[in-house]
């Protein structure tokens, strides 16, 4: 089960998902990047679930979710936001290490991982 209510995100553990999220009345360039990051607590320190999109022209992002971004995590309450790095920096592995600019448009949001019952 995947479902958005507002920026409130509910999702079945191990699920896919595709998360739009659409920057309206921005400028992006070919260097910028947005970077969705999910963690247990707003304030932790490490990062569970990291992944970058570029926005395209429209200023949209997709970002993907696959099954083993939540398959292990514990159910329960997390917190997500997405921030845009302008100019950013990339390691080898395409993550953003820097930029020139960081935009978050919201603050965090929460992020409700559900448990499954079957077993597939």
């Amino acid at each position: 089960m995947f479902e958005v209510k507002g920026r409130r995100i509910r999702l079945t553990r191990g699920d896919t998902a595709e998360l739009i999220i659409a920057a309206t009345g921005a400028a992006f360039t070919a260097e910028d990047r947005a970077v969705f990051t999910l963690k247990r607590e707003a304030r932790a320190g490490e990062a569970l679930v990291r992944l970058t999109a570029a926005p395209d022209a429209d200023g949209r992002c997709a970002f993907a979710l696959q099954s083993g971004d939540t398959g292990a995590l514990e159910p329960g309450a997390y917190w997500w936001d997405v921030r845009f790095v302008l100019g950013a920096k990339l390691d080898g592995a395409g993550d953003v290490t820097d930029g020139t600019a960081v935009i978050t448009p919201f603050p965090p949001q929460p992020f409700e991982l559900l448990e499954a019952v079957g077993d597939v």
